[in-house]
């Protein structure tokens, strides 16, 4: 009996502590995707220029690590910024072009628009 309810105690744990580690994670999921819905609004309503740029570049980078599917719509913000004749730093292109490494192969062809760009950018 004694041991009977040792088990159970165990699986019991067992459970609260899967459960718990499922919610943890669909948080911290959720959280990331607000971040990233955060910058997308960032991106748009900042007023300087700097300031896009490296939210732009912060939404390509949480793209890459946590939404894969969401890259094309990252590099279509960077791509509005270069329409707008935001101005790169060198810096900020070097940056980019290093993300852009890492794009998955699905969504090479946007990556490539944009190191076309990038290149036009840097040598204006």
């Amino acid at each position: 009996m004694k041991r009977t309810a040792e088990n159970q105690a165990e699986a019991l744990t067992k459970n609260v502590q899967t459960n718990s580690q499922a919610i943890i994670k669909a948080l911290e999921h959720n959280y990331a995707r607000l971040e990233r819905d955060v910058l997308k609004i960032s991106i748009r309503t900042e007023t300087d220029p700097t300031q896009r740029v490296l939210l732009a570049r912060r939404l390509l980078y949480d793209s890459l690590g946590a939404a894969p599917h969401e890259v094309p719509e990252a590099i279509a913000a960077i791509l509005r910024l270069l329409d707008e004749g935001v101005p790169l730093s060198p810096l900020d292109v070097s940056a980019m072009n290093n993300l852009l490494d890492k794009v998955p192969q699905e969504h090479k062809a946007f990556a490539t628009k944009l190191r076309d760009r990038l290149v036009d950018a840097a040598t204006r």
